[in-house]
């Protein structure tokens, strides 16, 4: 019985995770994306260091790496 309980919320707490993560680079990849679509003109060259800056984000997100 308890390994049934245990592997219940052990399956919940993935979901958790998983959306959790969902929720934070789903926003984040589709961010740059955009701001990759939008850096059409010479003028707007603050919006590639905005891309820069997102892409970073991203791999500290995945990898879990702070440093």
């Amino acid at each position: 019985m308890n390994i049934l309980v245990s592997a219940i919320v052990d399956t919940i707490t993935l979901h958790r995770t998983s959306l959790r993560s969902l929720c934070v680079l789903v926003p984040l990849m589709g961010l740059s994306w955009v701001l990759g679509i939008f850096y059409v003109s010479e003028d707007l060259f603050f919006i590639q260091y905005f891309f820069a800056i997102c892409n970073g984000l991203q791999v500290i997100i995945t990898t879990g790496n702070s440093s």
